[in-house]
């Protein structure tokens, strides 16, 4: 059997070395970052990771927003916050007041999917959205006789 020669064969530590270097900096909170990539490549890990760098930095829970598109995929992230905040005061890596604070604003850490906040901005901003206060969302009976 003979063994192919790729032109990219060799880049391997290239690529290795600028994803961790990427992964470093989405984590980082002083950086804006826009997170791009397939299924299976770490997206929910990096996204807990800066959450949790976000909290160690003091930012209060209520003042950040997570979003996904499953409520799965949001019940899941929210577990893996706990949890990674749980592994943060056994190792020290936070005092026990902010571990305790935290503890008590965990109904702040909320992750939303797209569509439930968007649904809580109308319901906030109605008027400002040109909707009657009173709306409601269409059930799956209603949708084909409003198309």
């Amino acid at each position: 059997m003979s063994s192919l020669s790729l032109p990219f064969d060799g880049d391997a530590a290239r690529i290795d070395a600028r994803d961790r270097a990427a992964r470093e900096r989405a984590v980082n909170p002083r950086f804006n970052v826009a997170l791009e990539a397939s299924a299976g490549t770490g997206k929910t890990r990096v996204l807990v990771e800066r959450y949790l760098n976000l909290l160690r930095a003091g930012v209060e829970p209520a003042n950040v927003l997570a979003m996904t598109f499953t409520r799965k995929a949001a019940t899941e992230m929210r577990e893996r916050i706990l949890q990674g905040l749980r592994d943060l005061a056994l190792r020290g890596d936070i005092t026990p007041s902010r571990w305790r604070e935290l503890q008590d604003r965990g109904g702040d850490i909320s992750i939303s999917t797209i569509d439930a906040f968007c649904l809580s901005l109308l319901r906030e901003f109605p008027l400002e959205a040109d909707l009657d206060p009173g709306f409601s969302v269409a059930d799956d009976t209603e949708v084909p006789r409003l198309v």
